[in-house]
């Protein structure tokens, strides 16, 4: 009895991949023809009957370099030789003048934990959250948070404090990315903050 569900799954996946790669085309489709080794814009007029896979298609008339235009041809094309026209739309954005800066990305976001010393000691964490604020816990309690707030620079990949235990302390804020995933706050010279 399994065995008859595998297969019949299997039979499943098979028509919907057929049915998802097959080409349905009607009349009034736009679509690009292999006619004489080139690739032309036509609209397909009808399926021929009698002969499943073929179509009748219509030279659309697109003018030549010499603005002449193409005369229109009638061609019998198998569906092999047909594929879609991609459809491009240009949109246009409106430009507004503004004397407002331009909100920066944020940087790395979540838990850094805290090292100072050489050699280096934990001594706490910080967290970055969204909107611009941080919180830090000592390690003497890790359950007890300052708030302060940040701007970050994504041209320089800096982090300036605005105000709380990072501006007291007058810590700069490079962003590093160290390794694969792991970021690095580079507070002092012998303070750093890290993503493990």
């Amino acid at each position: 009895m399994l065995k008859y569900k595998y297969l019949i799954c299997f039979s499943f996946l098979v028509m919907s991949i057929q049915i998802g790669f097959s080409q349905t085309l009607k009349a009034g489709d736009k679509v690009e023809a292999f006619i004489n080794n080139a690739w032309k814009e036509v609209k397909v007029i009808k399926a021929v009957s009698g002969k499943p896979n073929m179509y009748e298609v219509e030279n659309i008339g697109v003018a030549n370099t010499n603005r002449q235009a193409i005369s229109k041809a009638l061609f019998q094309v198998s569906k092999e030789n047909i594929r879609t026209v991609k459809v491009v739309t240009a949109t246009t954005t409106p430009i507004i003048a503004t004397t407002e800066a331009v909100k920066a990305v944020d940087p790395h976001l979540g838990k850094y934990d805290l090292f100072s010393g050489i050699p280096s000691m934990y001594i706490g964490h910080v967290v970055l959250m969204t909107g611009g604020k941080y919180k830090v816990a000592l390690s003497t309690d890790e359950t007890n948070y300052e708030f302060g707030n940040y701007t970050f620079d994504a041209a320089t990949n800096t982090i300036e404090w605005q105000n709380g235990l990072f501006k007291n302390n007058n810590w700069k804020g490079k962003l590093v990315n160290t390794a694969a995933n792991i970021f690095r706050i580079e507070l002092s010279k012998v303070t750093y903050a890290e993503t493990n």
